[in-house]
């Protein structure tokens, strides 16, 4: 049976010196670090770690469960645990860790602790309220936020900013359309249209509901795009397309309207993927299972149920508290764990490093996404950073497991050899018109932010 590591080389005769013993602490780091990294593989041969993010992604799925009428009190409270510790000491929580309070996180925290159980006179409660009001109230909330309150009830339809799903129907030459976005943002963009289009409303109880975070009443504020600081800005032109958009959708061609429904309905149902999630990340895994149940579908359908069966996936158990994930990232952390084993020093036959070569072999993706509408004469074969992502392919994952492939044996050469001839010319192929490569498509969640 191989080490799992060489063995420790004796010490040279003689006295040490002080680079003598450098070297000997680093070594010994090294092998510490190895052994670690090894103990954590998966038995399947991939590596995977609990991918952190702010409170948002607890809020969200919180408020997606309550919509969805699918509520699980004893994991509620293990997510509601966690946004409370992660509440800041003046009634807020943060976009990131260790940064200031951020409007629509807090609103959407605040909401979600409602909904699982807390009222208005708890502490945290009033502390989060008091800091909420004093930035402007629910009517400052941004663009995401908005739909999911509105999806709840607690904002109007109108408040949202404006998203005619006939935006669906424009065709791939014309200077934007559905393609030109990001695969996370596209596949978001096609759960708010629909959600917009139908308009569907959860009804809480008045306990539950935010009314407390509005400075005027309900019926007297005006939910109002950011402003622009300068007219000539883009936030400037964004306001323009919003009021554009805003008047069609006030009186749009219901024969359109229909078509587009029917169009991105078919579009979701078709990008869902084997394990029933959507775009491999938070947002599409929750806004494309919403925007079925506002067309009707019921939870036993088998899309509904395959998706909130995938919606779990992105749970990661802290024992106490949970933690709702953006995504998983099983390939990008095996992918980097087998290239620093490599590039530590183990063999490229050890037994973990072959078993994760074989983990990639076996999640090569053959089937031609969403990229192929730009490279129409393409053929596949990369790999995506999740479990379940076959739409969506990403060249930096794809382009790491390849230098791995490269270096370690497998069970079968002509696999490998293939695997890698394929994977290579999919991420030469994807190779930008300014002779750059693009890294995963994630960004700022920009929606949440605006």
């Amino acid at each position: 049976m191989e080490q799992t590591v060489q063995a420790e080389q004796q010490p040279p005769a003689g006295p040490i010196g002080p680079h003598d013993e450098f070297v000997a602490k680093v070594d010994y780091t090294i092998d510490r670090a190895q052994r670690s990294l090894i103990a954590l593989q998966q038995e399947d041969g991939y590596w995977q770690a609990p991918l952190e993010a702010n409170a948002e992604m607890n809020a969200e799925f919180i408020i997606f469960n309550h919509f969805m009428d699918a509520v699980d009190l004893e994991l509620e409270a293990k997510l509601k645990r966690l946004l409370l510790e992660s509440q800041n000491a003046d009634g807020s929580w943060s976009l990131f860790a260790g940064g200031p309070g951020y409007l629509s996180i807090s609103i959407e925290a605040y909401f979600a602790l409602k909904l699982s159980g807390m009222r208005a006179g708890d502490e945290p409660m009033m502390q989060a309220r008091r800091w909420i009001l004093s930035q402007g109230g629910i009517e400052k909330c941004g663009t995401l936020a908005r739909f999911y309150l509105a999806a709840m009830g607690q904002v109007t339809w109108d408040a949202t900013a404006a998203m005619p799903v006939e935006i669906t129907l424009l065709p791939h030459w014309f200077p934007f359309n559905m393609y030109e976005l990001s695969s996370w943002a596209r596949g978001t963009v096609f759960g708010l249209m629909l959600l917009q289009a139908m308009r569907p409303v959860k009804q809480v109880s008045y306990q539950d509901g935010v009314l407390e975070l509005y400075i005027q009443p309900p019926h007297f504020t005006h939910f109002k795009q950011p402003g622009a600081k300068h007219l000539m800005s883009l936030r400037s032109v964004f306001n323009l397309v919003d009021k554009v958009l805003r008047a069609y959708n006030n009186h749009h061609l219901k024969n359109l309207r229909a078509r587009a429904i029917r169009h991105a309905e078919n579009w979701i149902l078709e990008h869902q993927d084997a394990n029933g999630s959507w775009g491999g990340i938070e947002p599409c895994y929750l806004l494309s299972a919403m925007a079925l149940k506002g067309l009707g579908y019921r939870n036993d359908h088998p899309a509904l149920k395959k998706a909130l069966e995938a919606s779990r996936e992105l749970i990661w158990n802290l024992g106490d508290t949970a933690l709702y994930q953006p995504c998983v990232s099983p390939n990008w952390d095996g992918a980097l764990a087998a290239k620093a084993l490599l590039d530590s020093g183990i063999s490229p036959d050890h037994p973990a490093l072959r078993k994760a070569a074989q983990w990639f072999l076996d999640h090569q993706i053959f089937k031609r996404g969403d990229w192929s509408v730009k490279r129409g004469q393409l053929e596949p074969g990369g790999w995506a950073f999740e479990f379940y992502n076959d739409w969506y392919p990403d060249v930096d994952d794809s382009a790491v497991i390849l230098m791995v492939l490269a270096e370690v044996g497998a069970t079968d050469d002509a696999q490998r050899e293939r695997s890698i001839r394929i994977g290579a010319n999919w991420v030469m192929g994807m190779q930008s018109k300014d002779g750059g490569f693009a890294a995963w498509k994630i960004m700022r969640r920009c929606l949440a932010c605006c």
